[in-house]
């Protein structure tokens, strides 16, 4: 079984495995490449090439800028071809009358690399959310490195808040999927929100 450390970020607590770690969101382009810098001297041992690894933090800074970012973790694992990444991206904004299956809609349609996009409504601890998951094709950057990536996403408004939570999920390892799921999972069921004690 997974080990699980305690995050608060926000108003809220979730649990990630004991080794990822939580990084500094980007705010600009030049703080992006800064990141990416870190990651690459601090993995050096992946086969990703930095101008990739930049592009990848670079999209990820724009693709969540107009939105409350809670969090960010990083976890690396040991794959058949050598280091792989997981991301997770805890970002909040206010529900305004939309509906979970609006808000996940309309976070998908902000990336046109979108292919083979599903959407289920399940049932946290938290409250009902929506879970997306759909496959990212990444620009030919660098030949023989990994052109896609698996994303999964869940929208959920944890009782008795106004606004809504997005965990958004990202990793190279499409193989590893099924084994990927259950952990993504395991994570998002233990979101939950701090409510100030009176």
């Amino acid at each position: 079984m997974t080990t699980m450390a305690d995050q608060e970020v926000s108003g809220l607590s979730l649990r990630i495995p004991g080794d990822w770690f939580a990084v500094d969101v980007p705010k600009d382009g030049a703080a992006a490449d800064r990141l990416a810098d870190e990651l690459v001297t601090a993995y050096q041992a992946t086969a990703c090439p930095p101008g990739l690894l930049r592009t990848m933090v670079r999209q990820m800074v724009h693709a969540y800028s107009a939105l409350g970012l809670a969090g960010a973790y990083v976890g690396i694992f040991s794959g058949a071809g050598g280091p792989l990444s997981m991301t997770l991206i805890v970002s909040t904004r206010l529900v305004d009358g939309y509906t979970m299956d609006e808000i996940s809609a309309e976070l998908i349609a902000q990336d046109t690399a979108v292919r083979r996009r599903t959407a289920v409504q399940v049932e946290l601890p938290a409250g009902p959310a929506v879970r997306a998951e759909w496959v990212r094709d990444w620009p030919t950057l660098a030949e023989g490195w990994r052109k896609a990536c698996l994303v999964v996403q869940y929208v959920l408004v944890p009782k008795p808040s106004q606004s809504a939570v997005i965990l958004t999920f990202s990793t190279e390892a499409i193989e590893y999927t099924s084994k990927l799921r259950p952990l993504f999972d395991q994570i998002a069921r233990t979101v939950r929100l701090e409510v100030p004690s009176s």
